[in-house]
């Protein structure tokens, strides 16, 4: 099963703990960002974020202006990135956020940037 949201770059996620180590159903998601996103290190900003919660994935650019980031772990520490990702650095400028949920995992461990 999959599930497609697009989002407002305002969206701020509340109320989940960075502490916190969930358990339960792993899953993978895919964010595409629109906007001022390439050449102003959101790619790194997206594997600091991933990497700071043990996450797996990569972020790449895509030829389009966009950027890729695909993300694999417990959905609650998933959503947090996501929602890093909408500040994201002070240079960058999301403005659309394109998410793909995908239950399982693809079994990346590590996140890298392409």
């Amino acid at each position: 099963m999959s599930e497609v949201q697009i989002l407002s770059p305002r969206f701020v996620l509340r109320g989940v703990s960075a502490q916190a180590t969930p358990t339960g159903p792993m899953f993978q998601a895919t964010v595409v960002v629109s906007g001022r996103v390439q050449g102003v290190g959101y790619r790194a900003f997206a594997t600091a974020e991933a990497t700071r919660l043990g996450l797996g994935g990569h972020a790449k650019n895509l030829r389009d202006g966009r950027v890729e980031v695909r993300l694999d772990g417990p959905r609650p520490l998933i959503e947090m990135v996501i929602g890093r990702l909408r500040i994201g650095p002070s240079a960058a400028r999301g403005e659309a956020f394109e998410v793909r949920w995908h239950e399982g995992t693809s079994g990346i461990r590590e996140f890298t940037v392409r």
